[in-house]
C-alpha cells in the first residue's frame, strides 16, 4: 500500500536530474529573454532620439516656409502696388 508513495532511487535521480536540466533551460531562456529586453530598450531609446531630432528639424523647417511665404507675399504686394513703367 505504501508502496506507491515512495519512489525508488533510480526514480529519484532521475526526476532531480529531470528538474536540474528543467530549471537550467528555464535560466537560459530567461538570460535570453533579458538580453533581447535590452537591446529593444536601446533600439527604442535611439528611435526615439532620432525622431525627436527629425521633429525639430521639420518644425524649423515650417517655420522658414511660413516666414518664407510671408515675405513673397508682402514682395508680390508691393509689386502689385508700383506704378507701372507705361504711366509714367
Amino acid at each position: 500500500m505504501y508502496d506507491a508513495v515512495f519512489l525508488s532511487c533510480d526514480a529519484i535521480g532521475m526526476l532531480a536530474r529531470w528538474l536540474l536540466m528543467s530549471r537550467e533551460q528555464l535560466k537560459a531562456k530567461y538570460r535570453a529573454a533579458k538580453v533581447e529586453l535590452n537591446r529593444v530598450k536601446v533600439r527604442v531609446a535611439d528611435v526615439s532620439e532620432s525622431r525627436d531630432k527629425w521633429k525639430a528639424r521639420a518644425e524649423v523647417s515650417r517655420q522658414e516656409l511660413v516666414a518664407m511665404q510671408a515675405e513673397v507675399e508682402r514682395l508680390t504686394a508691393l509689386i502689385n502696388q508700383a506704378p507701372s513703367p507705361q504711366e509714367k
